[in-house]
């Protein structure tokens, strides 16, 4: 009886509080809004957007998809989607609908824009040029664009071999990663889908048990275990604030967890491309993957508005001395509480919804543009959507009144997680 009257609680107090936030966000839920103003037109801009000169610039394009499973029912899934095998559909006409995305890129052989950059185990021979608005807004449509649902499409995947075969129609559940490659397969980008919220106003759709399951465990500083209302998604905890390290270092390796699915996509596509630089982007929960696996195989990232990955990423044993200098760029904004690191707490949406987002600590560099001082808006979970952040991306120009094509890039120095927690 007391958890339903908590549930009947939680809802209300949830429900109220995004309503009172509707107007904080000057932007309109309304994607034919973003189409109509060229937020999500896809088509290469005409070179004189460019603001810096470029070692290169290449055009990519969807490829393929690859579909890993997750949960134990679907475990030993994993398929491919070929995009070149499928007729356009004008019913359909989603971003999945075969845009191209332009990318300028940098030489790593100590030309000038690398900086500190490590790029002697470095594994490619360019990097995305973080200081470039075209690049980094096309590889945040790129990490939109692995939000797309696939379901009219169904019929279309494959079984890859060695892998059992599961009949299944549009499985939501598990890691999605959309494969883009320039015209000569040089250059291969990996785009990772994000967490699936309802609420947000895009980057959503319905919320996977999964993806609540494993952002706990990668975000939270104990398996989720807040307070005594909390169940938990391991059994690290031991008494007060007292958690078990030995344990979280296990179970953030457990067979079955987002990192090793995007593990086995990364395996794949390095397979299939063995002589091609890849490149890793996503959204939120999918960013945060596109971190990891560059920590883990020495690549360049580029992540939006990702929940602080430091302390999963030290967990799995990720951390070198030289991490810090991988091309790694967590591109985020001041409002969007999750990037922040502020949504937690029990007068936070996201305990009310279940999610324990306790982490702020984000490895290689991040890139913060300060829309609460820019625009005046307010800490919103809604602004947690990644297309909101695109258009502040887009404008951000004309934001700063010409100061600034891009937002800086910083370490965040002397940055600490969970302090009041005691590993024992």
């Amino acid at each position: 009886m007391r958890e339903k009257i908590l549930f009947i609680y939680y809802f209300i107090i949830s429900h109220y509080i995004l309503i009172s936030f509707t107007q904080q966000i000057p932007f309109v839920s309304n994607s034919n809004y973003y189409q109509r103003q060229g937020i999500l037109d896809f088509s290469p801009p005409p070179s004189t957007q460019c603001q810096h000169t470029q070692t290169n610039t290449k055009v990519f394009k969807l490829k393929h998809i690859l579909h890993h499973g997750t949960t134990p029912s679907n475990r030993h899934l994993f398929r491919q989607l070929n995009i070149n095998d499928i007729e356009k559909d004008p019913l359909h006409p989603t971003a999945i609908n075969f845009n191209e995305h332009v990318i300028n890129s940098i030489n790593v052989d100590g030309s000038e824009g690398t900086g500190e950059m490590n790029v002697k185990n470095l594994q490619v021979k360019e990097v995305p040029n973080a200081k470039d608005k075209t690049t980094v807004l096309s590889m945040a449509k790129m990490s939109y664009d692995a939000y797309i649902e696939l379901e009219p499409l169904k019929d279309h995947w494959i079984d890859l071999e060695d892998w059992d075969t599961i009949p299944f129609g549009w499985e939501k559940d598990g890691v999605r990663g959309y494969v883009f490659s320039d015209s000569e397969n040089k250059t291969i980008i990996v785009a990772i889908k994000g967490t699936s919220l309802s609420y947000l106003p895009y980057g959503g759709g319905p919320i996977s048990k999964n993806d609540k399951f494993n952002d706990n465990l990668m975000f939270s500083c104990c398996c989720a275990k807040i307070d005594i209302t909390w169940k938990g998604v391991c059994g690290c905890y031991k008494s007060g604030w007292n958690c078990d390290n030995t344990c979280l270092h296990k179970e953030s390796n457990v067979e079955g967890s987002y990192f090793i699915s995007a593990k086995i996509i990364y395996e794949k596509v390095k397979k299939d491309f063995p002589d091609s630089d890849i490149w890793l982007t996503g959204h939120s929960l999918g960013g945060s993957l596109a971190s990891l696996l560059a920590l883990n195989n020495s690549l360049p990232a580029f992540t939006y508005q990702t929940p602080g990955e430091l302390l999963y990423a030290k967990r799995l044993g990720l951390i070198t001395h030289d991490s810090h200098k991988l091309p790694i760029y967590h591109f985020g904004h001041t409002a969007d509480p999750i990037f922040m690191g502020v949504c937690n707490g029990r007068s936070s949406i996201c305990y009310h919804w279940g999610f324990a987002m306790e982490t702020k600590c984000h490895t290689g560099l991040s890139c913060v543009y300060n829309t609460k001082s820019k625009l005046g808006w307010k800490s919103d979970i809604r602004s947690h959507g990644i297309v909101p952040f695109i258009e502040v991306i887009d404008n951000w120009n004309d934001i700063t009144n010409g100061k600034d094509d891009v937002a800086s890039c910083i370490n965040e120095e002397n940055c600490k997680d969970c302090q009041h927690w005691n590993f024992v």
